[in-house]
């Protein structure tokens, strides 16, 4: 309350920018002030205070009466109260000002963008279970969405590593979905990265339930495991190895995890947000995510875990959960 308060009192002196509303208002509250002090302190206050005591008592004698007095404290009290009375006025104006410049300004417009749309992703989860050292992977892609005044007949998603060296066969699955509705998948596997159709018979529309795309693939050597063998990159400016997710649809939550073998540490995660696939970096995003913890490192069964929670992601932007891989070791000399 102290560091409002004086906050507030130092914009009621500021007099820097005469074009701003802070100027304007502390010019009118203390020039009103000033003539109220003048008024009380000069012959004009014994001219007003007895007709209006005369006016709410019905007594005209007090008119003359008041003339004759000095009545010095009830002058000085009046005056103090003139200045109190303009000091509240600024003080409360100042203070609405500053308050309604400190409040959140309205950066969600996913309600907006849902009903323009049609399809809101309640979840996207993207999951990565390292199995060993050389990076061999088990992926698993989820993404729940609802569906409002929309027809949606087909879901794409796309999936790739810039370090894998082969891929098995991938796993399409529609675990929930509105009833009387059918599903067929189809995979473009040669592709970088690998392309999944979701297609719907008939076309989900205003679903009062969430509908799960599932995508379940197997890579040998998904990530790259030793910093000697991380490429530079430029849009991440280092190397480091991450695992990422454009945010193409509104979506309320979006988590990106993880999980090292065990007996494999990396020096904790990192957290990055671009635009797109560019290289610019979207700083007020990244600061949004380091306030509010977005970021957790877990050990689950003696395994190193990162996951990266971002609640409300912004359509355009791309989110990285990167790290910094160790060195090879060194063999042992004898």
């Amino acid at each position: 309350m102290w560091s409002i308060f004086k906050a507030v009192n130092q914009r009621i002196i500021d007099f820097k920018d005469w074009k701003s509303k802070v100027t304007l208002a502390n010019l009118i509250a203390w020039s009103g002030g000033a003539v109220g002090l003048i008024t009380a302190l000069s012959g004009g206050f014994d001219w007003i205070a007895p007709r209006v005591i005369g006016y709410l008592t019905g007594r005209p004698d007090v008119i003359a009466a008041w003339v004759v007095g000095h009545h010095w404290v009830a002058k000085s009290l009046t005056s103090l109260l003139i200045v109190v009375f303009f000091y509240l006025m600024v003080f409360s104006v100042q203070a609405t000002v500053l308050l309604s410049e400190q409040q959140p300004v309205k950066t969600d417009y996913r309600a907006e963008l849902t009903s323009a749309i049609g399809v809101n992703f309640t979840r996207v989860y993207d999951y990565y279970d390292v199995s060993n050292k050389q990076g061999d992977c088990y992926v698993i892609l989820e993404a729940d969405f609802q569906v409002e005044d929309f027809a949606l007949s087909h879901v794409e998603r796309k999936f790739g590593s810039t370090s894998a060296l082969t891929w098995g066969t991938p796993t399409l699955e529609v675990p929930t979905r509105p009833p009387n509705v059918d599903s067929k998948f189809e995979s473009n596997l040669s592709s970088d990265p690998r392309v999944y159709h979701f297609r719907f018979v008939p076309a989900l529309s205003h679903t009062t339930s969430t509908t799960t795309v599932k995508i379940k693939e197997e890579m040998t050597r998904g990530v790259w495991m030793y910093l000697e063998d991380v490429p530079n990159s430029k849009v991440l400016g280092g190397n480091f190895e991450y695992i990422a997710h454009l945010v193409n649809e509104p979506t309320e939550l979006l988590v990106l995890e993880i999980l090292f073998p065990r007996d494999y540490t990396v020096p904790g995660g990192l957290l990055k947000v671009r635009l797109g696939y560019t290289e610019n970096p979207h700083v007020r995003e990244e600061q949004r995510l380091l306030n509010e913890n977005a970021l957790r490192e877990d050990i689950l069964k003696d395994r190193l875990k990162l996951q990266l929670t971002v609640k409300q992601p912004t359509m355009g932007l791309c989110y990285y959960l990167c790290w910094v891989p160790p060195y090879k070791p060194q063999p042992k000399t004898t």
